[in-house]
């Protein structure tokens, strides 16, 4: 019998494998830079504050930027299996979801158009929660609570 939440987990132990890798070559990248300011690689700037971070601060002050960005990657791959094709791929910066509502417009626009908000409110109350995924109700119940309230 097919058992998704092993298929799942062992999924996410291989993206896992590489994702601190990605996440500090990409900090490291930015530390090049002149600037002291930047947008947080991948999530843009932080829930709520809209900061973002100086690259070239010490190590132990981006240790925790760092493990935001390792969740919000690993929300984003457990998306993947969680949600349809057409919701793909889950949007991490608040100015994708932001394009997406624009997609959206006023909500009364062909059905298709009508996913692109349930796509950009998904994300932002995933944001809302640090990416953390298991906290997050099912995209197809989120869904049914939000198209059905």
């Amino acid at each position: 019998m097919f058992n998704y939440d092993r298929l799942l987990q062992t999924a996410m132990r291989e993206f896992e494998s590489g994702i601190i890798r990605l996440v500090e070559r990409e900090f490291e990248a930015l530390r090049a830079l002149p600037d002291d300011v930047a947008a947080i690689p991948f999530i843009g700037e932080m829930p709520y504050t809209n900061e973002q971070f100086n690259p070239h601060a010490p190590a132990e002050e981006l240790a925790a930027l760092k493990a935001l960005v390792a969740q919000a990657l690993r929300a984003q791959k457990w998306f993947e299996f969680e949600a349809p094709a057409w919701a793909q791929p889950l949007p991490l910066r608040f100015e994708e979801c932001v394009q997406l509502n624009r997609l959206y417009g006023d909500g009364v626009g062909p059905d298709w158009t009508r996913r692109f908000g349930l796509i950009s409110r998904y994300a932002q109350d995933l944001r809302s929660l640090r990416w953390r995924y298991e906290r997050m109700l099912p995209f197809e119940q989120y869904c049914a609570q939000v198209l059905n309230p």
